[in-house]
């Protein structure tokens, strides 16, 4: 889109620097959230001990023999088992480590959520200034509503959970009890995250049911041809 309406622009595609810096970029980005999850959140002997009773109860299976234990909920246990705070001898304890990963993964999401609304601005206001044929302008406000849509479901079934769930460790709270849902959120928006597509874009879906009806019209002209030989 921006190559499109802003030629001059097109370097920060095509350059070998630039193309070299977007994917460093994302590598960067993934590392940063990698780490965080595995050097900070990583389950440790400390959760197994935390988790060994629960487990135990509710499924009956010992947490040393699994070869593959995720609890995503795994933050809400933080403040429960002390790892973010801790009161010894009459003073708090605050572990900085787990605060600034936290802290961290709130602004990754928050800034992700920021380029998208950026973006989706000047989006609209090239769309306003380039002339463009009635059909191509019909075709790039469906595929801008289909963005938004986009942008909008995982902001709400996924962005928005995490940072609520996270905000509440920071804070200091145990009792969020609608972080049992966020699992069930995230699921959620990859199921509804496709769909958007399909409904918001006519032209696509117009051509997924013609594709779909000329599927039954071959598979019926072939059951005809098949009938007729047998009759022959």
């Amino acid at each position: 889109m921006k190559v499109a309406f802003r030629p001059n622009h097109r370097y920060l595609f095509s350059s070998f620097e630039c193309k070299v810096a977007w994917v460093a970029l994302t590598l960067v980005w993934g590392l940063i959230y990698f780490s965080i999850n595995f050097f900070l959140f990583a389950p440790s002997e400390r959760y197994h001990n935390f988790a060994r009773a629960a487990v135990l109860s509710r499924v009956n299976y010992d947490i040393d023999e699994l070869g593959f234990f995720c609890v995503f909920i795994y933050v809400r246990s933080l403040i429960q088992d002390g790892l973010l705070t801790e009161v010894i001898n009459g003073e708090t304890i605050i572990y900085i480590s787990y605060c600034v990963g936290l802290c961290v993964m709130m602004v990754m999401m928050l800034s992700t959520f920021l380029v998208m609304i950026c973006c989706g601005v000047q989006i609209i206001r090239a769309l306003e200034r380039i002339s463009l044929s009635n059909k191509t302008r019909n075709l790039q406000h469906q595929l801008l509503r289909a963005l938004i849509v986009q942008a909008t479901i995982p902001f709400i079934f996924s962005y928005l959970p995490r940072f609520l769930m996270f905000a509440f460790v920071i804070k200091g709270s145990s009792k969020n009890a609608f972080t049992a849902f966020v699992p069930y959120t995230i699921a959620l928006y990859t199921f509804l995250d496709p769909i958007a597509i399909i409904i918001f874009i006519p032209t696509l879906r117009k051509k997924i049911f013609d594709f779909r009806r000329c599927r039954e019209v071959v598979s019926a002209v072939s059951r005809t041809k098949l009938d007729f030989s047998l009759r022959y």
